[in-house]
């Protein structure tokens, strides 16, 4: 490979060589080139027609409304200019973006949330922004198409996003909340429609085992602002402890034909409680239940038995016994 290089630089040197040595042919190139050269120059200061992409970009978007769909980037001109303007042009590698003025007044409504503009409108602002020896004939796209939404302000929920551990014998008293428990979010009225709720940034603690607050930004929403940015997220924690209490059983659902019996007249219910909850507990606040409609006294004389009913503070585990004998008599 590189000696076939070599070797054809070798017979390019040689021809050129050859060339220089013949006076008459070289000065008949020379003359060549200038010629060619002052046709060319000539020929720039003629007038043609082309079309040539140009970047736009878009001023006054309406303050209580935001565009949706993606602008066009370009548009195409048509224009008349002397070829040493349109060699500028093909040379440059950037050009100056042409501006579109969405004042309400230059955009009309074609349906609820579609707008549009008619290029034709601007010919004279766009003519403004080209140089004096560039004439324009036309503008394509002839019709430029904007989708709206009107700009809201609502107040939404603040959720925690939290992730905790305990050291043992704590848990949570209660599910942690924000303070305020809700922000002013302003945005896209087709976005906010469509948020229940803004989250909190996440929140990691490990071994919690007491009462503690964080100061913690709002996960952030595209196209949405919130007021304020930040929120106190309140995290309650206590110990607690087993807890025992001795409920009656209730019989339920039974036929008035019939005489239901229990042998057992009530059962333990055991669970977990908080500490400064402790003493609330109560009997009266359990419900434990033997339901005729859940046994079957064909097959068994022992029936299961539910708790239907038990204060939100105690975490129930388990109840003992979990069935009681019964004896069925008809009336």
């Amino acid at each position: 490979m590189k000696n076939n290089i070599i070797e054809k630089l070798k017979s390019l040197i040689n021809g050129l060589k050859s060339i220089r040595s013949n006076s008459k042919i070289f000065v008949y190139l020379i003359f060549v080139g200038i010629a060619t050269v002052l046709w060319f120059l000539n020929k720039l200061n003629n007038t043609y027609s082309a079309e040539i992409v140009y970047p736009v970009e878009y001023s006054n978007e309406p303050k209580d409304q935001k565009i949706l769909n993606i602008l066009q980037p370009n548009i195409i001109l048509k224009i008349t200019a002397p070829g040493y303007t349109l060699l500028r042009y093909q040379m440059q590698t950037t050009s100056k973006p042409i501006d579109f003025d969405l004042k309400k007044g230059n955009i009309t409504k074609k349906s609820a949330n579609t707008h549009y503009i008619l290029t034709r409108d601007y010919k004279t602002k766009v003519a403004e922004q080209l140089p004096s020896d560039v004439r324009l004939e036309g503008i394509e796209p002839d019709t430029l198409f904007f989708r709206f939404t009107k700009i809201i302000s609502v107040k939404k929920k603040v959720t925690p996003i939290y992730n905790l551990t305990f050291e043992q014998q704590h848990r949570l008293k209660e599910k942690p909340f924000c303070t305020p428990d809700s922000v002013v979010i302003t945005g896209p009225k087709i976005i906010l429609d469509t948020l229940k709720t803004i989250y909190s940034q996440p929140i990691n603690i490990k071994k919690v085992n007491k009462t503690t607050k964080r100061n913690v930004s709002l996960k952030e929403v595209n196209e949405i602002t919130t007021k304020p940015k930040r929120v106190v997220v309140n995290i309650n924690v206590e110990q607690y402890t087993e807890a025992e209490i001795t409920v009656p059983v209730k019989i339920i659902n039974v036929p008035d034909s019939i005489n239901l019996v229990s042998f057992t007249d009530s059962v333990n219910v055991k669970g977990i409680v908080g500490l400064s909850s402790y003493d609330l507990l109560s009997a009266d606040d359990f419900q434990v239940v033997l339901d005729y409609k859940s046994i079957n006294p064909n097959l068994s004389r022992e029936g299961k038995i539910s708790l239907i009913k038990y204060p939100s503070f105690f975490d129930f585990t388990n109840l003992t016994p979990e069935k009681v004998e019964f004896l069925i008599e008809k009336q």
